[in-house]
């Protein structure tokens, strides 16, 4: 059965995975990835096959392209599937090419740095939260609250600067 009037077959087929065949594509997957190479199939579940296909590590500034070769994203993974436009430039004038190596090293120190951050408030608020009030220009307060603290850690054994509590 053939379409007529304001639906035809070239309409449902440019909003398909049909259309982006021997095409160059990025895809984004559900654990955050982005590949990008050229559509070589897909199937009903929306399963793709991209080859000569780029992992597109992106970290801040810093940009990574890691050669994958055939890749294959099951469809329960892709998020996003779109063309390429090979007229505008993929990435900003800004954005660095580091190795792969310098992007992993560069999440681990943010991970470690946003561990630290938490860590910090959660010991500040529990200072705060055993009854250790800062008044403003009270360093008295400050260092008794933090020789209490100590005590409390320290137990009978606490000692500030050498010196016993």
């Amino acid at each position: 059965m053939a379409l007529e009037g304001p639906h035809s077959v070239q309409q449902f087929e440019s909003s398909s995975l049909v259309s982006y065949l021997d095409k160059k594509v990025i895809v984004l997957l559900r654990d955050g990835r982005s590949m990008i190479g050229t559509m070589g199939s897909f199937d009903q579940h929306g399963a793709i096959v991209l080859l000569k296909t780029i992992e597109r590590m992106i970290f801040r500034r810093y940009y990574c392209d890691v050669p994958m070769g055939v890749f294959i994203a099951r469809g329960e993974e892709v998020i996003f599937c779109g063309e390429v436009d090979p007229t505008v430039p993929q990435l900003p004038p800004h954005m660095l090419l580091v190795t792969r190596d310098e992007i992993n090293e560069r999440r681990k120190a943010a991970r470690n740095t946003s561990y630290l951050k938490r860590t910090m408030r959660t010991r500040m608020s529990f200072l705060l939260g055993i009854g250790l009030r800062f008044n403003r220009g009270s360093a008295k307060n400050f260092i008794s609250g933090v020789v209490f603290t100590l005590a409390l850690v320290g137990g009978a054994n606490a000692s500030v600067c050498g010196e016993q509590i």
